[in-house]
């Protein structure tokens, strides 16, 4: 299924696509309905179950990391469907409503992923910085191999921090602004600001260590699951 958070950096326009079907690139994927979240819901729920039988197993803290993070991105796209459906009604209190949830989906897969070292871009690089005579571009390189076709293939919480989060910010911005004056929405307003966030950092000489989730991954997991009913 398409993860609409992070094609955003693909030039995929969300409420264009979603609410006007203007399609240029192939942009594909499946909303979940309520019964099928709910399931998704109870797989979480049991699978959590298990966290004492499992406390000293690595891959059932990577499977749960997973798991929840696919969770969000599917809460994620529903609520960029409505998001989207919101701006197409002129609806600026229901755009308002969504667009606060997708900022706060967007921190919790933020804190989600802080909590998992092999995740960290800087970490990688400074492990491979070690070895004596590393080509000084290694960082950008590494920076440049996590992104594929205007988007990133890996799943790394600095380009949560520093790339979908703020990109996002802006494009709904722009996106209120436009619904408030009734106006449709111009590649021109936010691609540029976009590309400019994209280019400084994947050429950054050094990026500045992001805040990391004050908890374990199981007090974000616990964080993001306190609003699903019998937790």
């Amino acid at each position: 299924n398409e993860n609409i958070y992070q094609r955003i950096l693909g030039y995929a326009d969300p409420i264009n696509i979603i609410a006007f079907n203007e399609n240029p690139i192939g942009f594909d994927f499946r909303i979940l309905d309520d019964e099928e979240i709910k399931t998704l819901q109870s797989s979480i729920h049991y699978a959590w179950l298990e966290q004492d039988k499992q406390k000293e197993n690595p891959l059932y803290e990577k499977f749960m990391v997973e798991l929840i993070h696919n969770y969000l991105i599917h809460q994620f796209n529903r609520s960029c469907v409505k998001m989207a459906n919101a701006f197409k009604n002129k609806d600026l209190d229901g755009f308002d409503k969504e667009s606060l949830r997708l900022t706060e989906i967007l921190q919790k897969i933020d804190d989600l992923l802080s909590t998992q070292p092999d995740l960290s871009i800087l970490n990688m690089i400074r492990e491979v910085m070690k070895v004596p005579g590393t080509n000084r571009f290694t960082p950008m390189m590494i920076r440049n191999a996590h992104f594929n076709e205007g988007y990133a293939a890996v799943a790394c919480y600095e380009t949560v921090h520093y790339l979908y989060k703020p990109i996002w910010a802006e494009y709904l911005k722009m996106a209120r602004y436009r619904l408030a004056k009734g106006k449709q929405i111009d590649p021109g307003d936010w691609v540029p600001q976009m590309n400019m966030m994209l280019k400084d950092f994947l050429i950054a000489e050094d990026l500045e260590e992001p805040f990391k989730y004050s908890g374990d991954y199981r007090d974000a997991i616990a964080a993001v699951c306190a609003g699903i009913e019998g937790w």
